[in-house]
C-alpha cells in the first residue's frame, strides 16, 4: 500500500477556468499499480473538492486529477490498464483473470471484458482494402477479415465468408463505394437492355456525387456521347457513326494498299524472269532465249 496525495495549492475548473483555492472536503481512492518485485501495488490517494466561486458556472464543485495517475471514475492507473488490455486481447476473460493473479496485478474478468472498447476511428477511411478469409475452427467455421493493407490493420472481422455478407458490410461502413455499385448497377441495366435516351441523364447523377473514378468516366462519356448513345440505341454493334467512320477508313486503305501483279510462267526453264504490268512474252521470240542462254554462260 503506497500513501499519497496532491500538494497544489489552486486547481481550474473544468468548465470555465477560473483558479479557485476552496476546498470543499477530502475523500480516498484506491488506484492499482503495476506490481513491484513481483508484489501487488495498490496506491491510497487522498483527494481533494474544490468549490468554483464563478457566479455564472453551472458546475458548483470540482474533484482534482493527478495528471499520469488518475481519470475520471478510474480504479486503476494507465500503467496497468495497459497490462490488462493485453491479456484481455490474448486469452480472454476467466483465463485472463487467472494469467492477472499470476503477474500480482489481479482483476476480474468483468474488467477485462470492459478494456476491450472500441478501436478509435480513423480520421479517413481507408484507400485499399484487403479481404481474406480464415479459419475460426479448420474444416468447420469460417470467417472474413478486413484489413487496410497502407497501415496493415485490421479494420473488423465477419461472422462467415459469404458474398453477401461482405456486402452488406461495404454498404454500411464505406457510403463511396455504396454509392458506386449503384451507379454501377443502373449502368448495366442501361447497356444489357439498350437504353441509350437515359445515359445522359446517369451521367449527370455521376458528375454529381460519383465518386471520382466514376466521375472521370462520365466525363468520357459525355465526351463521346453520339456514338455511346447509338451504340446502346441500335440493335446492332456499331453505330451509324461509327459505322460510316469505319466504312470511309476502308476506302481509304483501298486506295493507297499497294496493287501485286502476279508473275506469270515463263516458259524457258534455264531463267528466271520477274515481269511486272507488261504484256505476255512471245514463247517463240529468239531474243529473249538466247539473252537467257548468254546469262547462263556468263554466270
Amino acid at each position: 500500500m503506497v500513501e499519497a496525495h496532491s500538494s497544489v495549492g489552486e486547481l481550474a475548473c473544468p468548465d470555465c477556468a477560473a483558479a479557485s483555492r476552496r476546498v470543499h472536503s477530502r475523500y480516498r481512492r484506491h488506484l492499482a499499480e503495476l506490481p513491484v518485485g513481483g508484489r501487488r501495488v495498490v496506491v491510497r490517494l487522498t483527494v481533494r473538492r474544490f468549490f468554483c466561486d464563478t457566479a455564472t458556472c453551472s458546475r458548483r464543485t470540482f474533484v482534482e486529477q493527478v495528471e499520469g495517475l488518475t481519470s475520471k471514475y478510474a480504479r486503476a492507473g494507465p500503467g496497468v490498464n495497459v497490462w490488462w488490455r493485453a491479456v484481455a486481447l490474448a486469452v480472454g476473460g476467466r483465463p485472463g483473470a487467472r494469467l492477472c493473479r499470476v503477474l500480482a496485478a489481479p482483476t476480474g474478468r468483468a474488467r477485462l471484458f470492459g478494456q476491450l472498447h472500441a478501436p478509435p476511428v480513423p480520421s479517413r477511411s481507408p484507400r485499399v482494402l484487403g479481404v481474406d478469409d480464415f479459419a475460426f475452427r479448420r474444416s468447420r467455421t469460417y470467417g472474413t477479415i478486413i484489413l487496410d493493407v497502407e497501415k496493415s490493420a485490421v479494420i473488423d472481422v465477419l461472422p462467415d465468408r459469404t458474398s453477401e455478407t461482405l456486402a452488406a458490410w461495404l454498404r454500411l461502413a464505406c457510403p463511396d463505394i455504396t454509392r458506386a455499385c449503384d451507379l454501377a448497377r443502373v449502368f448495366h441495366d442501361l447497356v444489357r437492355h439498350r437504353r441509350g435516351h437515359l445515359l445522359l441523364e446517369w451521367i449527370r447523377q455521376a458528375e454529381q456525387d460519383a465518386p471520382v473514378p466514376i466521375r472521370s468516366f462520365a466525363g468520357f462519356l459525355r465526351h463521346d456521347l453520339d456514338p455511346v448513345t447509338a451504340g446502346l440505341t441500335l440493335t446492332y454493334s456499331s453505330g451509324v457513326i461509327e459505322g460510316h467512320i469505319n466504312c470511309c477508313l476502308d476506302d481509304q486503305e483501298a486506295d493507297v494498299r499497294p496493287r501485286v501483279v502476279p508473275t506469270p510462267p515463263h516458259p524457258c526453264p534455264v531463267a528466271i524472269v520477274t515481269v511486272t504490268r507488261c504484256r505476255r512474252p512471245d514463247p517463240n521470240s529468239r531474243s529473249l532465249i538466247r539473252g537467257a542462254g548468254t546469262g547462263r554462260n556468263r554466270g
